[in-house]
């Protein structure tokens, strides 16, 4: 029953991973999805550790590949990149090396699913940032981390619906987009959701996906402005895109 099971979920598995951030994925999130997208809520929850095991597997797959992509992508010496783009650092999968349970809700099909999780790791990299300011204790931070993402107990989602409610609110605020963003979409400010809709209305309407290869986006100058690259690679595009969003509030 589980084998046949998860051999049936593997395909939608590896679809919602493979429109994930690696990096801020989590278990707990791709089985709600799962849930989401009609798989049985509690064959689900039976079969947990089965569906676990499968999820890290397709997870270790993927991140191969895409550190490969990155290896082809930028074939330059980490010496020579790590000036230009500090900011990435707070993306590392800290939390994914230490126990390979994977973990994170995101949805290819939908803007809005899209907007959501860059909602998330755009909340989490300002937290990060403010914390570091008050202290030079990254361990701690890294702790905090883990437990807020990769715990796979189903006892902490009532507190983590909280947290969800809690960022609502934030989620259709309107944010200031950087002149390179703003250049692309025409306008200065937008909701996160609307963001996401613009950018791949663009790329679709001018055909700019890689045909041998949908996970890549061929960019034209405008897109090569914000992004630094000629081909890039949708994770590489989640990631940068946060550093082209801020608050208002944030601003004094």
């Amino acid at each position: 029953m589980a084998q046949q099971l998860v051999h049936r979920l593997s395909p939608l598995i590896e679809e919602l991973l493979q429109a994930s951030d690696l990096s801020t994925v989590s278990a707990k999130a791709i089985r709600k999805e799962l849930i989401a997208r009609g798989a049985d809520k509690y064959e689900i929850k039976n079969f947990r550790a089965e569906i676990d095991d499968k999820i890290t597997e397709i997870y270790n797959s993927l991140e191969s590949k895409e550190a490969l992509a990155d290896k082809l992508e930028n074939p330059v010496s980490s010496s020579a990149k790590a000036p230009s783009s500090p900011s990435y650092s707070s993306f590392e999968p800290e939390t994914v090396t230490r126990k390979r349970k994977i973990p994170v809700s995101v949805n290819e099909e939908t803007d809005e699913q899209m907007a959501r999780r860059l909602q998330g790791e755009y909340d989490d990299s300002r937290t990060r940032q403010q914390r570091s300011s008050r202290s030079a204790r990254p361990a701690k931070k890294t702790r905090r981390k883990s437990q807020a993402q990769v715990d796979s107990e189903e006892g902490n989602d009532d507190k983590n619906e909280d947290k969800k409610k809690k960022r609502g609110g934030a989620f259709n605020k309107e944010l200031l987009l950087s002149g390179a963003l703003a250049d692309l979409v025409g306008t200065h400010s937008l909701s996160r959701p609307q963001v996401v809709k613009h950018i791949w209305a663009y790329v679709k309407e001018r055909n700019l996906q890689d045909s041998n290869d949908k996970r890549y986006i061929l960019c034209d100058d405008k897109l090569r402005e914000i992004f630094h690259t000629d081909r890039l690679h949708m994770f590489t595009m989640n990631k940068i895109l946060v550093n082209h969003l801020r608050d208002p509030d944030d601003i004094a």
